[in-house]
């Protein structure tokens, strides 16, 4: 539960300075994914067991895959979430965002910001 309130406070954060010149990277998002009832989330089946391949079926139903996973921060946290980084080469941020939202399983899904310093 903090991992996910870690997660939903940089989250907030990303979101407080798009207006200093943040924008989404294309086609990218965080993702917040449940693991199902009677999968083990453990750091083998997150590298390539069942909770991968749940992963990456996820990111496949939302038309993207996966670049990256945070194994540490779904490691340490005791609710089953996976906290993962979708790409799409073929849909925008808000478009795999949505697409993502509609999937069951997944909890958040939010855009990768690109941060600028002025």
């Amino acid at each position: 539960m903090k991992a996910l309130r870690i997660f939903i406070m940089l989250c907030v954060i990303a979101q407080t300075f798009s207006a200093w010149g943040a924008s989404n990277a294309k086609g990218e998002a965080l993702a917040v994914l449940r693991l199902p009832a009677g999968m083990q989330l453990t750091e083998e089946s997150l590298k390539n067991g069942e909770a991968r391949r749940f992963i990456e079926a996820t990111a496949e139903s939302a038309g993207g895959k996966v670049s990256g996973v945070y194994e540490a921060l779904s490691l340490i946290n005791k609710d089953g979430n996976i906290f993962a980084f979708i790409v799409s080469d073929v849909k925008t941020s808000d478009q795999l965002i949505a697409a993502l939202k509609a999937v069951p399983g997944v909890i958040s899904a939010s855009p990768n910001r690109t941060m600028r310093a002025y």
